[in-house]
Parts: structure tokens; C-alpha cells; sequence
């Protein structure tokens, strides 16, 4: 049975995350894993005789179980009210100690990953990335896609979708997920290259051309692609996004592709604060 990891941090609201999971669980029919992680410090100070960091990472855990356990309930019963005549959804918890971004790892090599979900705790999903340690560990390790939730966000209708690409033939297994989970939303797609104005094209006619000949095989007819261009690349990319109420932002993530260029290229932290959107990461090496 195909499972959506859906990473849960405690100290966070997961309400949104949980919106999104639960859309998503219905219409892949795929069953949701709760999964948090935790580090064991080092014994290194003494209370009253008596180690006490066990005792504080015990009690942590417990509570972090309950919560988990809490959550699981909430979204079983949102999920019956808002799916009665759905797929039979289980939703199960688990805890792991060590770093999230190896756990994950794990999780998609010992069981059947449909995709990994998390939450961006402050800021836009891409701001998130630049800052958030957690989830470029996650991103560097998964080998299925991520998808981010901004922490102030209701759930959306999946109409239309932003893919940033760079034309490049690694991104066809991405677009590939997309076109599956767009045959089952019936959303539009825009693939679209920015390009900063002054900036030389190293795109080749024949290249675009190979590009959108393997998209047209995928045979999904709601698809457009088109270049635009912009100051910076990343105020133009949410300029976009707003102007075509995008309800999500998709990309693919490896050294020498679009996110690296856009981590890079970025300048402002002020621009990345109009991303309100969900993020959808594909690894390029994605199983």
C-alpha cells in the first residue's frame, strides 16, 4: 500500500499540512504515516546524583507520541466527514531518533513512499529552503518528492500549477509525477522558464524543442510552457504565480538545476516573502 509521509513538528501547527494530506490521501488512495524524529544528547550533566537528560528525552518522546496520536485522531475524523464514500484511509505514527533528512531516507527505502509532506514554520516555502536546516535535509536525502505547506495557508483547490524548469530532460520524470497527479485533479499546467533580462540564453532551440516533444508524449493536453523574463528571478516567479492564481509551485531539485540557480541568484530575503503557495520538490535522482 502506497503511504504519504507527513513530517510533524510538535512545537508547530499541522493544521494545513493536514488539510493538504488528506486531499492528497484520497484521491492517490494512499495511507498517511505520522513520522517525527529526535537526537539523544550526550550525558553530560548530573542533577541531584541522577542523570537527567534521559529522563527529559523520555518524557519528550512521551509527549511527542500522544501528540502524534492526537493528531492521527483529529485527521481520521476530518477525513470521515470529508471523504464518507472514499478510500478507507489508516493513519499511523512513528518516532525515530537521528536527523530527519536520514530518517526519511530510511522510511523511503524500507517502505512504499508515495511522496514526503511537511510544513514551512515561518516565511514562504522558499525562504524555508534557505533557511530551514530540516528541510534541505530532507530535500538532499529523499528520493521521492516534498512537498512544502506555508504555515498560513487554508487548502486550495488544485486548478493550475507553476512547474519552473530549466527545458532540461532531467526534469521529464517530474512533470511525469505532475501529469499523474494532474489527471487525477484535472489541473492546468504552465511550464515556464525565467530568464533576468540581460542574461545570455544558454537554451538551444533543439534542446527546448526535445524537451516538449518527450511533455507531449506524456499526452495531458492542459499543458503550456512559455519564457518570461524579470529583473530577479525569483520576484518574477511569484509575480507569476500571482497573476495565474497558481495554486502550487513545482520543481526539480539537483546541483545544476533551477533551485541552486535560484538559491544563488536570490539577493533579497524581502522577495522571497510573496511565495505563499505549496512547494513540490522533485529530487532529480526521484525513484
Amino acid at each position: 500500500m502506497k503511504t504519504i509521509v507527513v513530517l510533524i513538528d510538535p512545537s508547530h501547527s499541522s493544521a494545513p499540512v493536514g488539510d493538504y494530506c488528506l486531499l492528497l490521501a484520497s484521491k492517490l488512495r494512499a495511507n498517511i504515516l505520522l513520522f517525527s524524529t529526535y537526537l539523544l544528547l550526550p550525558e553530560t550533566a548530573i542533577y541531584s546524583g541522577a542523570p537527567w537528560i534521559d529522563q527529559g528525552t523520555s518524557i519528550w518522546k512521551a509527549d511527542t507520541k500522544e501528540k502524534l496520536q492526537k493528531t492521527a485522531t483529529k485527521l481520521t475524523s476530518n477525513y470521515n466527514k470529508l471523504y464518507p464514500d472514499g478510500f478507507k484511509l489508516t493513519i499511523h505514527i512513528q518516532l525515530a531518533e537521528g536527523n530527519v533528512g536520514t530518517c526519511v531516507a530510511d522510511l523511503i527505502k524500507n517502505k512504499k513512499i508515495e511522496l514526503v509532506m511537511m510544513g514551512a514554520k515561518s516565511g514562504s516555502t522558499i525562504d524555508h529552503i534557505l533557511l530551514g536546516s530540516d528541510t534541505r535535509s530532507v530535500i538532499n536525502h529523499s528520493l521521492r518528492p516534498i512537498l512544502i505547506i506555508p504555515q498560513d495557508i487554508s487548502l486550495r483547490k488544485m486548478d493550475r500549477i507553476t512547474f519552473a524548469s530549466n527545458f532540461d530532460l532531467n526534469e521529464i520524470k517530474g512533470i511525469t509525477y505532475l501529469v499523474k497527479l494532474a489527471r487525477l485533479f484535472d489541473f492546468h499546467m504552465e511550464i515556464i522558464h525565467v530568464r533576468e533580462i540581460g542574461e545570455k540564453d544558454q537554451l538551444q532551440p533543439d534542446q527546448v524543442k526535445s524537451f516538449m516533444d518527450q511533455v507531449e508524449n506524456l499526452k495531458y493536453p492542459k499543458i503550456n510552457h512559455q519564457f518570461i523574463r524579470g529583473k530577479e528571478i525569483v520576484p518574477r516567479l511569484n509575480r507569476f504565480c500571482k497573476e495565474t492564481s497558481s495554486d502550487m509551485l513545482a520543481l526539480v531539485h539537483y546541483q545544476s538545476n533551477f533551485l541552486k540557480r535560484l538559491l544563488t541568484k536570490s539577493t533579497t530575503k524581502t522577495a522571497l516573502s510573496n511565495q505563499k503557495i505549496p512547494l513540490l520538490v522533485y529530487p532529480s535522482k526521484m525513484e
